[in-house]
């Protein structure tokens, strides 16, 4: 439940003195409605067993937790903060590798590709060994009828 549960009026530049006067009851509502919060506190209090000085220890010792609490936080974004720069040079190593794999993979196809123009090559190759080995048997078979038949070189 709100402890100022109306607004402040609006005020007029154009009377100052009505502006002044609104202001004056609006601060008298807040001391009331204090004052009236303040007592309605004290009454619980009193009714719940415990006094004015052991909630005041109470109080204490909750912002004293509230402020143990904030230092975890404060160190905790600090925490964050390097993590977060962690994350970033981490994501651009990622990228970074990411550019590298694409590289690779480029040099990896024309390697591929140059595998196989060599391999075509050395099978037209072995095929003209071929055919040069059988061009030369020919040739040793009719030297060797040619020196059958008498004849030398």
């Amino acid at each position: 439940m709100a402890i100022f549960d109306k607004e402040l009026n609006h005020l007029d530049p154009q009377d100052a003195a009505g502006s002044l006067r609104t202001l004056e009851n609006y601060i008298s509502y807040m001391r009331e409605r204090l004052e009236f919060n303040n007592s309605n506190l004290t009454r619980t209090l009193s009714s719940a067993g415990t006094s004015t000085a052991e909630m005041v220890l109470i109080v204490a010792a909750l912002q004293n937790n509230v402020q143990a609490m904030q230092s975890s936080v404060t160190a905790m974004q600090g925490q964050i903060t390097t993590l977060e720069t962690t994350v970033s040079g981490l994501n651009n190593s990622i990228q970074t590798l990411s550019q590298n794999v694409t590289a690779l993979q480029s040099s990896v196809g024309t390697l591929q590709s140059d595998v196989a123009t060599l391999k075509t090559t050395v099978q037209n190759t072995n095929q003209r060994v071929t055919e040069l080995q059988a061009t030369v048997q020919n040739i040793d078979k009719r030297v060797t009828a040619l020196e059958a038949k008498g004849g030398t070189t």
